[in-house]
């Protein structure tokens, strides 16, 4: 996967990164945050990426329940 092509403006890739600690991802556990984290990763490997998930299936709350 190629890096996107994104337009910061006045700011440069680098400059903006460095005003930041890192990257925090919730829901990064899933299949479109974990693939979200590996594509951060590879673009910009010397950033941080934190992920944060509650590792809940949330498409069906009765799910466990249901027979």
């Amino acid at each position: 996967m190629s890096k996107p092509n994104v337009n910061y403006g006045q700011h440069s890739k680098n400059k903006l990164l460095d005003e930041f600690p890192g990257i925090l991802i919730t829901g990064g556990a899933g299949f479109i945050g974990s693939h979200l984290v590996d594509s951060l990763l590879s673009w910009f490997p010397s950033t941080p990426v934190t992920v944060a998930d509650a590792f809940t299936y949330a498409a069906n709350p009765r799910a466990e329940t249901q027979s």
